[in-house]
């Protein structure tokens, strides 16, 4: 699949199918999300995948969101920040939380391309979560991702229309200047740079 095809046609889904999910596609999906960069390449995450229905249920229950129980398999990303902060101090608290979002785009692309649907979770709680998982205590969850097969097939196209418009969230040079100077000047392709405003 292109890459525009998965970013067009990535949604979240809320229902799915009784379809068993391939874990070799899900490693492929944390193997994509391991690509996505990181700070002083200090890699900060782990991804427990569930697989047990019982388990799953209580994920479900801890999310507050009972449909998660649907999904045949729910991956828990989990961060551990302790060496970006001792690297760059509390700006790297928000490093960690970057990289753990460009990975879970990553990981959410490629389930897209190999056919399957996720749904990016938020909303938990983080200490029933870690208890019930024996996640350490230096660990961090940064989201829930069910993924599956959808029961609702929807078209890309039909979500995209709910997506901020490109023109609605642009500024050239400055905050909420909409007008990109020398709209019709472009550089010649293959040539040196153009330095816009020089004569």
């Amino acid at each position: 699949m292109e890459l525009d095809k998965a970013i067009y046609g990535r949604h979240s889904t809320r229902s799915f199918k009784d379809k068993k999910v391939s874990w070799k596609d899900v490693l492929d999906c944390v193997d994509a999300a391991l690509q996505a960069p990181c700070a002083g390449n200090n890699y900060n995450l782990n991804f427990t995948i569930v697989e047990d229905p019982k388990k799953i249920k209580q994920l479900a229950e801890d999310c507050d969101q009972l449909w998660v129980q649907e999904a045949q398999t729910v991956v828990v990303v989990n961060s551990n920040n302790r060496n970006l902060k001792s690297m760059y101090g509390e700006r790297g608290l928000r490093y960690g939380h970057q990289q753990a979002g460009a990975a879970i785009q990553n990981f959410l692309l490629k389930a897209t391309e190999l056919g399957l649907s996720t749904c990016w979770i938020g909303a938990y709680d983080d200490d029933l979560i870690c208890s019930r998982m024996n996640v350490p205590s230096d660990m961090k969850i940064e989201a829930i991702i069910p993924i599956g097969y959808s029961k609702v097939q929807t078209k890309g196209k039909a979500v995209v229309a709910r997506k901020p418009k490109l023109d609605n969230n642009v500024w050239w040079n400055t905050w909420q200047q909409k007008r990109r100077d020398y709209v019709f000047r472009e550089p010649p392709r293959h040539a040196s740079p153009v330095v816009f405003g020089e004569k």
